[in-house]
């Protein structure tokens, strides 16, 4: 799969990796919409004031919470804003802005429409191999 086709995260590794259980998945998807929005505001306040220690700082909670749903894009995204933010590079930061926006408008799209999925049909989670 090439990078811009690959999707926001991946609802079967993420059934896999707890176990089919739909309900911890939801509980733990509704975490990130509650948290991804602010965290990305955080993390842009802090790329336009010049802080790069906080910009890494915000990029790697960020990679934390959204690995949690195998959002690999997200993750590598914020991986990358971080490295470039510990070793001084605001150009790079700066690059990595809009991506970064996007990825992450593109995982809470796709995170809202497959909970609206398993909400009506509990069986096509994740495809086959996600049942509840």
């Amino acid at each position: 799969m090439t990078e811009d086709s690959q999707l926001a995260f991946d609802p079967e590794e993420v059934c896999r990796w707890y176990d089919n259980d739909l309900e911890a998945i939801q509980e733990l998807i509704g975490l990130v919409q509650a948290d991804l929005p602010r965290y990305v505001h955080s993390l842009e306040q802090a790329a336009e004031a010049g802080d790069l220690a906080q910009v890494a700082r915000v990029a790697h909670t960020i990679k934390g919470a959204v690995g949690n749903v195998c959002a690999l894009r997200l993750c590598g995204v914020t991986e990358a804003l971080e490295l470039g933010a510990r070793g001084g590079d605001a150009r790079r930061v700066a690059a990595l802005r809009p991506d970064f926006r996007v990825t992450a408008d593109a995982l809470l799209t796709e995170l809202a429409a497959w909970v609206r999925t398993i909400s009506r049909h509990p069986s096509s989670a994740g495809g086959p191999g996600c049942q509840p």
